[in-house]
């Protein structure tokens, strides 16, 4: 029986995805034993950062003539 732990915290932005650890067990006799298995784990994306346009405003001009479901602004928009 053992555990994991890690002595920080990950940032799914900055840090790799994914991290493999090669985790060894022992016995206690005499002689001891040893066995071998990868452990993989997945950094998982949390929300953390609030959505930021680009602009920190927008104007535009929309035709009253306009047909219903034209595109009117794009926008760009990151989560950090």
């Amino acid at each position: 029986t053992g555990q994991i732990f890690s002595n920080r915290t990950f940032d799914y932005e900055v840090d790799p995805r994914q991290i493999t650890l090669l985790v060894a067990a022992y016995d206690n006799s005499s002689s001891p034993l040893v066995g071998f298995v990868n452990v993989t784990i997945d950094i998982l994306d949390v929300n953390d950062n609030p959505p930021v346009f680009e602009r920190s405003s927008y104007n535009m001009v929309i035709p009253s003539d306009t047909p219903i479901g034209n595109v009117v602004q794009l926008f760009s928009v990151s989560d950090a």
